[in-house]
């Protein structure tokens, strides 16, 4: 078992590189940074998006490799925490992830979330996506 994957330890560059080279008309910034993500990482990097009635991307939430294996691990209880700070969040997002504890009672995340909204549509989509993926 190890703490580290491709994703992870390439995640600075890579938005780098999407920032640089995204042209704001034609794509959204975070979707090309999670494709660029799932290119570099394929096999252990994973992501899912939920759309609003509108077709408008209104949450979207990402697994790595180090957090499925923690999930198989310590997977027998799971735990939600949604955050949403003003002077963290211009944007109005909140913040969700999925969180084990192991036995030395270390809180290990599963999966990250962004949500427009709180609502139980999209905390029932963090978990499902993250049982999926």
């Amino acid at each position: 078992y190890t703490t580290n994957d491709a994703a992870t330890e390439n995640c600075s560059d890579i938005l780098k590189t999407v920032l640089t080279n995204s042209s704001g008309e034609t794509s959204w910034t975070v979707l090309q940074f999670l494709e660029s993500l799932k290119k570099n990482d394929p096999e252990e990097f994973n992501y899912r998006i939920h759309k609003d009635s509108l077709g408008n991307i209104d949450a979207v939430c990402w697994q790595t490799g180090v957090h499925r294996a923690a999930f198989q691990l310590y997977g027998d209880a799971l735990f939600l925490d949604a955050r949403k700070r003003d002077t963290m969040n211009v944007l109005g997002m909140r913040y969700m992830t999925l969180v084990v504890i192991d036995a030395n009672n270390k809180f290990w995340p599963i999966s990250h979330s962004f949500v427009f909204d709180e609502d139980h549509t999209l905390y029932e989509f963090a978990c499902r996506s993250t049982l999926e993926m």
